[in-house]
């Protein structure tokens, strides 16, 4: 990976590092019925640091971390993408289009089962008192978690209850709603970028 390469990835890893506790915390408020467990951002940031700690703002991080491979292939398939239509003399913004659609329909099908993975593993809560309310709330899949267990450990557990309850399809719950949602927009964003260039 050269200088430019290494330089994204560091990018990715301290965009994520910042923003993932909020990611966590938007994830639990969607989640949650009636204000059950937080009114409100704050208050599940001060609960959560509170009963879990400093990690439980990070919980599901790791697994989420895979989207530096999917990026890899999204910049791959554009790229390729890009240099097959040029050989057929599409104009630039159509090229970019195309591509770019593409790529997102090749990032997500990879990065859709890891998000999966990661959201349940961000609704499992440990710690102290908060325990059983977070787990009746959050842990629909009933895995048992403890400080003790490994992270690994619980996201084997998560993978297994999954695919025995759906099949592959479970890891894809989302899928078309995400295709729906991110295939336009990173094929218009390329798009316009090179029109616009």
């Amino acid at each position: 990976m050269g200088y430019d390469g290494q330089n994204k990835v560091l990018s990715f890893i301290n965009y994520g590092c910042a923003l993932y506790p909020l990611t966590l915390i938007k994830t639990r408020l969607q989640i949650q019925k009636h204000n059950d467990l937080y009114t409100g951002m704050f208050d599940a940031y001060g609960k959560i640091y509170r009963y879990e700690g400093f990690t439980g703002l990070y919980r599901g991080f790791w697994i989420s971390s895979v989207q530096i491979v999917s990026g890899v292939f999204y910049i791959s398939t554009y790229e390729g993408v890009r240099h097959l239509l040029n050989k057929k003399n599409v104009r630039s913004n159509i090229r970019a289009l195309i591509a770019g659609g593409a790529a997102s329909l090749v990032g997500q099908t990879i990065i859709v089962p890891f998000d999966v993975l990661s959201q349940h593993l961000m609704m499992m809560g440990i710690g102290g008192k908060a325990e059983e309310k977070v787990s009746k709330a959050f842990n629909t899949l009933g895995i048992k978690i403890s400080p003790d267990r490994s992270k690994f450990a619980i996201t084997v557990d998560v993978a297994r209850h999954i695919l025995q309850m759906d099949g592959i399809s479970g890891f894809y719950r989302g899928y078309w709603a995400s295709l729906s949602s991110y295939v336009p927009n990173s094929a218009l964003w390329w798009g316009f970028y090179h029109f616009y260039q």
